[in-house]
């Protein structure tokens, strides 16, 4: 096909844009990111080595089909960890599937925690040692809770069968962990089938489940609930024993942090009551969070579990 006229024209412009997709073979070089403190977000730009290919853009996506929509602007520019991919596309002509490179290496980026400060989401934590309040806190139900040497008492009178629960709604914080500081046991030493149920939740999800001991030499079953893992165990007690030797830190993993804040919720059920059954008591809840330090002051770091006597 030659001579003047507007078919050599399109043959032109046909060729050029064969040409731009050839050029897109190469897939990007990349390499993976991690956050420079203080920043708790990467810009996914710097993970490419290459140069983008003239009449070319670079693009971004979460697949390495580039299915769905690129990222944009601040989905690049501010991204969190995950594992992205990149890919040259045609700027003459982004729809067309020829114009696509191959799909870079995955990218993984790591986002680590710059937070050296922490502190206690909650506030009356460590518990009062005495009566039946406890700053921050709310408590409800037909089977009051109380407070003594031993922390936060749910109590061994079973004639209540309804719900016990201790509140406290966190704010603004990212919550990955929730440890129960100091946790120990009674056994009735009556009826081995009258135990006793901790539930603790946060933000509406069930995430920890104890139920003491059914038995002479029967431990607490600790269960950890919709994702999460645990550390910490209680020990088995014989009948007839009043309570535990030793106070235990148990801690709840949360599968994934939750940042827009929520309620921690701790439920206690008697079960097979209505006489006297098993009792569960905590010396304090620990939510480690980063701190938030008023200028002029100095913020001392704390642990996220430490062990209650």
């Amino acid at each position: 096909m030659s001579g003047p006229g507007g078919l050599d024209g399109s043959n032109i412009g046909l060729c050029r844009a064969t040409l731009a997709c050839i050029a897109l073979n190469t897939k990007p070089p990349v390499k993976n990111l991690t956050n420079t403190c203080t920043a708790t977000t990467v810009n996914l730009n710097n993970a490419h080595t290459g140069t983008v290919p003239s009449g070319t853009a670079l693009k971004w996506f979460t697949n390495n089909t580039h299915t769905g929509t690129a990222l944009s602007g601040t989905q690049i520019t501010q991204a969190g960890a995950g594992t992205y991919y990149a890919f040259y596309n045609d700027s003459t002509d982004p729809a067309s599937p020829a114009c696509w490179s191959p799909a870079s290496d995955p990218v993984t980026v790591t986002i680590t925690d710059c937070c050296t400060l922490k502190e206690n989401a909650l506030t009356g934590s460590p518990f009062p040692t005495s009566g039946t309040t406890a700053p921050g806190w709310t408590i409800a139900g037909t089977n009051l809770p109380s407070f003594s040497t031993n922390g936060l008492s749910f109590p061994q009178n079973g004639s209540n069968s309804g719900n016990t629960t201790v509140s406290q709604t966190i704010t603004g914080k990212t919550v990955s962990t929730i440890t129960l500081q100091g946790v120990w046991w009674y056994n009735n030493y009556i009826e081995a089938t009258r135990t006793k149920t901790l539930t603790v939740s946060y933000a509406g999800v069930d995430y920890l489940s104890i139920t003491t001991g059914a038995g002479g030499g029967t431990a607490p079953t600790i269960t950890p609930l919709n994702g999460a893992s645990v550390t910490g165990t209680l020990p088995s007690l014989t009948s007839g024993t009043n309570s535990s030797a030793n106070k235990q830190d148990i801690t709840i993993y949360l599968p994934s942090p939750v940042t827009t804040g929520g309620n921690l919720l701790m439920t206690a059920v008697s079960n097979n009551g209505p006489l006297v059954v098993d009792g569960i008591s905590l010396t304090g809840v620990y939510v480690e969070v980063c701190a938030t330090c008023q200028a002029g002051t100095t913020q001392v770091p704390l642990s996220g579990s430490t062990q209650s006597n």
